[in-house]
């Protein structure tokens, strides 16, 4: 008499941060431009050649540029279109910005967060087979990386529950087949 296999499954997650090199991301910050602005559009600018910040073609300020920011052979910078491109608080505040992340002191980052099921067979012999699969994913990108501890564990907990409830669908789903169904949807999606 063949002995019956015995399976055993678990369900763990996993939280990983990557760089962002999503150009969007970097958008939020400005727009350094290396030849002439591209067109009549910008409404605010640094002219870093003449060392002054620009709303609607007036001049609203000087800017103190360090001589050493890493970024020298760019003749303008536009801040990103986010709602506060003619308050020269924020633009200033995103200039600054802007030269830090040039200087390497911050990126963008992303938070992927992922339900893995783990399934493993004890069949004839002993031999064993561990089958892992990812049942759910969920990310968020354009992250700060400065942006402090406090702010990653939101993050992390936020796209866990998320991703955690999509894994719950997909088990109900897997749970509510029969043998065959699983059979028939093996060989019709099988290369």
């Amino acid at each position: 008499m063949k002995k019956k296999a015995q399976v055993t499954s678990k369900i763990s997650t996993k939280v990983e941060w990557e760089d962002d090199y999503d150009s969007f991301s970097h958008d939020l910050i400005g727009t350094l431009y290396a030849d002439d602005l591209p067109d009549e559009w910008a409404t605010a600018y640094i002219d870093l050649e003449e060392r002054l910040m620009y709303i609607d073609g007036q001049v609203v300020t000087p800017i103190a540029v360090p001589q050493r920011w890493g970024i020298h052979s760019y003749k303008y910078w536009v801040p990103g279109d986010y709602g506060h491109e003619n308050e020269p608080e924020y633009i200033l505040q995103d200039f600054k910005r802007c030269l830090e992340f040039h200087r390497g002191n911050w990126d963008y980052q992303g938070c992927i967060a992922k339900v893995i099921l783990e399934v493993k067979t004890a069949g004839e012999q002993g031999v064993y087979r561990i089958n892992t699969m990812v049942i759910g994913q969920d990310s968020l990108w354009g992250i700060e990386s400065d942006c402090g501890e406090w702010f990653q564990e939101s993050v992390e907990a936020d796209c866990l529950d998320a991703v955690k409830l999509e894994a719950r669908k997909v088990l109900q789903v897997i749970r509510a087949m029969t043998e065959e169904e699983i059979e028939e949807l093996f060989d019709e999606n099988m290369c």
